[in-house]
């Protein structure tokens, strides 16, 4: 399972970043028949800071592990629940957001799983 991961401790800060990742992919039809499942039309937009906030938070949680350390925790459990043995995590943002991104995981993510990782 591959994932775009985003964790923060301000829920809103880690939906954020998903912004550019989610305009990139949604300008390149990536998630349109997802969309058209969740009945979701989509117009285009230019840029990425056009997606208006309250649609940019449902895209990050329909495609993306986006929040607080507890709630992306929860979807991973989730994940492991229906058979999902392996998640790529893709962090945003270069790689300084990359290493951070592997640091709370490391502190938040595996001691939530229980030892099932």
């Amino acid at each position: 399972y591959h994932a775009m991961v985003s964790i923060d401790d301000d829920r809103d800060i880690a939906i954020e970043r998903t912004r550019w990742w989610l305009h990139f992919l949604l300008d390149r039809g990536i998630f349109r028949l997802s969309l058209q499942a969740m009945h979701l039309p989509l117009p285009r937009f230019v840029r990425s800071r056009d997606i208006p906030g309250a649609l940019l938070e449902r895209l990050a949680s329909a495609f993306a592990l986006a929040g607080t350390p507890r709630e992306v925790a929860g979807k991973v459990r989730r994940l492991e629940d229906e058979g999902v043995k392996t998640v790529f995590c893709m962090f945003s943002d270069g790689r300084k957001e990359h290493e951070r991104g592997l640091e709370m995981a490391a502190k938040f993510l595996l001691p939530a799983l229980g030892g099932r990782h």
